[in-house]
């Protein structure tokens, strides 16, 4: 006995320690956080050596860990007292007691770290905080109405257990309802205000209620919410198995191993049983993170001219199940006739300009006025050649390139871009569909893999080789001096 007592005093040394060390730490982190200089508004605030990242992650993740098994365990302590009630075997009602005994000794570090983490983020990070505060200031003040509900609720549920017996059972069993809603409710506040930053979400001008709602009712709030309730069960669960495994090895008599190896058993089915949905809520979670991805399955498009863009602006407009984007370069436009509203456009289709048969340009992007130039020059020269606007990287019109591909000799991609974008997209789809095996001739024509000096667009399009003279002259280099003046003599 004297030998669990002294083990007792060790965990309760270690655990005042870490709790001083981390009142230590925060204040002499902040004061040797480098700070902006004098007379700027600090934006942020770094901790040489360990970063302030680091420090709020590490903290998170200890809050987080903590909330989790607060906001599991009066789930399945109150289902455990429901069914104690119903069966009338009172081995449920003490095992719901006993976990929600574990739920207030947990209850006030989660609070301390959640404090710590507040403050951390403050001093860290006080731009990104104020812009937080400016949104989400209305829901802060629900989150704060119902810590305070969850908190007066958890003490009048575990200090009431022994008096709301008999016929004041109902109204216990009322109590832990109650602290399930706001333990929900606690969890989803907070959860919007971290996928707000993750997900796209337009705020239109309005009241302050209307503009926390419009960011709390993000793409991912929900598929995250669900995810997190679950996991919350399964994070209780076993922590509660854990628990009860301790106290089964430190039990005094076979009584009490009886209980707690049953306890463990009840941990570990609840926590198991939850983890069977869980991957399902975060396949939906990953279903809507690609969805909204910056990148994974976009719609890109590459406007060839001022009438291009009403179109491309339109069909983004149009676009609500993915992210698009459009790219239009500084300079005047080409002075084509602009139509009094833009059309949608068939996603990942382009369009062919003009036919040909020996050399095809495909464009993406506004170099298609150099081209169509550049295939006046080569039709001078006896090379009948098919200018394309591809008007979308992606998703790509495999089925205009694999035309381009089979029906001429050569074919080349301009645009806009260094290596890697559209052309190599292009490359990508011609290898995989074995069009470049009977011996087809591609060459992508892209700018510099480099910064170029500030000058008029034109001359920088020189300076990059994206004009009509160096179109011509890479597909007179492709066709072989040769067979250009076959062509040109034919």
């Amino acid at each position: 006995m004297e030998h669990i007592r002294n083990h007792r005093s060790v965990y309760a040394y270690a655990a005042l320690f870490l709790v001083l060390a981390f009142a230590v730490a925060m204040p002499v982190g902040l004061v040797w956080a480098e700070d902006a200089p004098a007379g700027a508004a600090t934006e942020y605030r770094d901790i040489p050596g360990l970063g302030s990242r680091n420090l709020i992650w590490i903290v998170a993740q200890q809050h987080l860990l903590l909330a989790g098994f607060v906001l599991g365990v009066p789930i399945f302590a109150w289902v455990c007292e429901i069914v104690g009630v119903r069966t009338g075997d009172q081995r449920y009602d003490k095992l719901a007691k006993e976990f929600t005994k574990l739920l207030t000794s947990s209850y006030a570090t989660t609070a301390l770290f959640g404090g710590i983490l507040l403050f951390l983020l403050i001093g860290l990070y006080p731009k990104l905080m104020n812009y937080l505060s400016d949104v989400f200031f209305p829901s802060f003040l629900v989150y704060c109405a119902l810590f305070l509900l969850e908190t007066a609720t958890l003490y009048l549920y575990w200090y009431g257990w022994d008096s709301m017996q008999g016929s004041k059972k109902g109204l216990h069993l009322f109590l832990g309802f109650l602290l399930n809603v706001f333990a929900f409710f606690i969890m989803i506040v907070p959860n919007s205000w971290a996928t707000f930053q993750a997900s796209p979400v337009v705020i239109a001008e309005g009241s302050m209620w209307a503009r926390a709602w419009a960011a709390t009712w993000n793409p991912t709030w929900w598929p995250v919410n669900i995810h997190r309730l679950i996991a919350n069960v399964v994070l209780g669960g076993y922590i509660c198995g854990a628990y009860a495994g301790l106290k089964y090895l430190m039990a005094q008599n076979a009584e009490e191993r009886v209980h707690y190896d049953w306890m463990g058993y009840i941990g570990n089915f609840i926590a198991i049983s939850a983890l069977l949905p869980l991957p399902f809520a975060g396949y939906w979670l990953g279903k809507e993170i690609y969805a909204y991805s910056q990148s994974l399955g976009i719609v890109l498009m590459g406007p060839s001219d001022e009438a291009e863009l009403m179109h491309a602006v339109a069909t983004a407009a149009a676009i609500n199940d993915r992210p698009s984007a459009f790219r239009y370069p500084r300079g005047e436009g080409v002075g084509v006739e602009l139509p009094e509203r833009g059309t949608v456009l068939e996603i990942g289709k382009g369009r062919i300009i003009r036919e040909g048969t020996k050399i095809a340009i495909l464009s993406y992007g506004t170099r298609l006025q150099e081209a169509l130039k550049a295939a006046d020059e080569l039709q001078a020269r006896g090379l009948s050649t098919t200018v394309a606007d591809a008007r979308f990287h992606k998703p790509l019109d495999t089925e205009l390139v694999r035309r381009l591909a089979k029906e001429h000799e050569v074919l080349i991609t301009v645009e806009e871009a260094a290596i890697g974008g559209f052309g190599a997209h292009v490359l990508h789809y011609l290898a995989h569909a074995g069009l470049l095996d009977a011996g087809l001739k591609v060459r992508p024509m892209v700018l510099p893999d480099r910064f170029q000096e500030h000058n008029k667009p034109q001359l920088q399009y020189d300076e990059a080789g994206l004009n009509a003279p160096q179109i011509v002259a890479m597909a007179i280099n492709a066709l072989g001096a040769a067979e250009a003046a076959r062509a040109s003599r034919a």
